[in-house]
């Protein structure tokens, strides 16, 4: 992403938007986010994430 043209786009000053704010608003509105080494994934269904970050997702009774 091109955060400096972003926040051109916003009329913000330079720096106003960046990976971390990105990264919050993405988990926060669209589900969990993965970092692998070469690329972030974005799941919408936490359960799919699972396998990525070793959360054991067994039933609580």
């Amino acid at each position: 992403l091109d955060y400096v043209a972003m926040d051109e786009e916003a009329g913000q000053e330079e720096g106003w938007f960046d990976a971390a704010q990105f990264e919050e608003n993405m988990s926060t509105h669209y589900g969990r986010m993965v970092h692998l080494d070469d690329k972030t994934i974005m799941f919408a269904n936490p359960e799919d994430a699972a396998e990525y970050i070793d959360f054991d997702l067994k039933p609580v009774s």
